[in-house]
């Protein structure tokens, strides 16, 4: 099912990747979606954490900065054994939220070596 979540992810233009870093977990999400494809000036991450899908605790707007490549890139923490839910908008009601089922990344704690 993680398979199918990704390649239909990659196919709207919504790329994750986990990074390890010594100070903690972040998630840098990359966003060429719909609102991207309709040269929206400005695109914001709708982020919140959660235990499951459904439940969003911690909700924030995040602008996101375009990229050389020219997709729009955030980089966020990433909270060991929770779900991060986004959806992407452009501050005036317009929506990418996967057809009502958001886009979710859920992590792992992973060992220290």
């Amino acid at each position: 099912m993680e398979q199918e979540f990704k390649d239909g992810y990659i196919k709207n233009g919504v790329i994750f990747s986990p990074i390890n870093t010594p100070s903690g977990n972040q998630l840098t999400i990359k966003y060429k979606g719909l609102l991207k494809e309709s040269e929206e000036p400005q695109i914001y991450a709708r982020v919140g954490y959660g235990y499951d899908y459904y439940t969003w605790k911690e909700i924030q707007d995040i602008a996101m900065t375009p990229t050389q490549n020219q997709d729009m890139e955030i980089t966020i923490p990433l909270i060991d054994n929770q779900i991060t839910h986004v959806a992407f908008h452009n501050g005036e009601g317009i929506w990418d939220n996967n057809n009502g089922m958001d886009y979710h990344f859920k992590s792992r704690i992973r060992p220290q070596w």
